[in-house]
């Protein structure tokens, strides 16, 4: 390739790295760290990694419209390019001292001891968690997105897990696990299949004996 061709692409689209790096006001191993990760386009050019100028632009002004203070801004373009064993060390440091959950607490356990727990039990309980999980999952991504319906969901057990009103009418939401059959979801033959076959040990056989006691007791 040409240098003129070279020049062109590198002012036109394409930045080095250590110019990317002066336009974010961030190290170079941040933006290298952000290459090898992937969030940037590349262009190889004579052995020259470049990355797209507009990734970075938008990368900035995603950090400056943000309600990050310098401090958050500078911590996190210092991690990003630290290596991983750093990252986990801060990590680990800032799980001693901050709390993911008020469940930690109620249970006395670290988050992590909780869902070692979790990994630990039996099938059925997992399912009561995934269910669990699954009504945490609707109530944040469905019910709290919804407009003109609130929550109004009482205490207790009901026959429901949500009841929504819109001030004119209510609507009660029950959530279903799809079950699953050796570790995959089972289809609905597969579970009328198994309905028929309980009925034709359990009921028939009965409804026999029945037939056969009446007619006994008809002699």
């Amino acid at each position: 390739m040409s240098t003129k061709i070279f020049q062109w692409a590198t002012m036109k689209e394409w930045l080095s790295q250590a110019d990317a790096a002066r336009l974010r006001g961030v190290s170079r191993q941040a933006i290298s760290k952000l290459v090898r990760k992937g969030r940037l386009r590349t262009l190889t050019i004579g052995g020259y990694v470049l990355v797209h100028r507009d990734d970075v632009i938008r990368r900035k002004t995603g950090r400056e419209n943000s309600h990050e203070s310098d401090i958050v801004s500078g911590v996190k373009e210092i991690l990003a390019g630290a290596p991983d064993q750093d990252q986990s060390a801060v990590f680990e440091w800032l799980r001693e001292t901050r709390k993911i959950h008020p469940l930690e607490d109620e249970f006395d356990a670290p988050a992590e001891v909780i869902l070692e727990a979790v990994s630990r039990s039996s099938d059925l309980t997992k399912r009561g968690v995934r269910g669990v999980i699954a009504e945490a999952i609707f109530k944040v991504e469905v019910v709290d997105k919804l407009e003109n319906w609130h929550d109004v969901t009482p205490d207790g057990d009901y026959p429901y897990d949500f009841l929504l009103t819109n001030g004119k009418h209510e609507v009660s939401i029950q959530l279903k696990m799809q079950r699953l059959k050796a570790q995959r979801p089972m289809t609905a033959n597969e579970g009328y299949t198994l309905l028929i076959s309980i009925f034709r040990f359990f009921i028939q056989p009965m409804s026999s004996k029945r037939f056969v006691s009446k007619e006994r007791n008809s002699r």
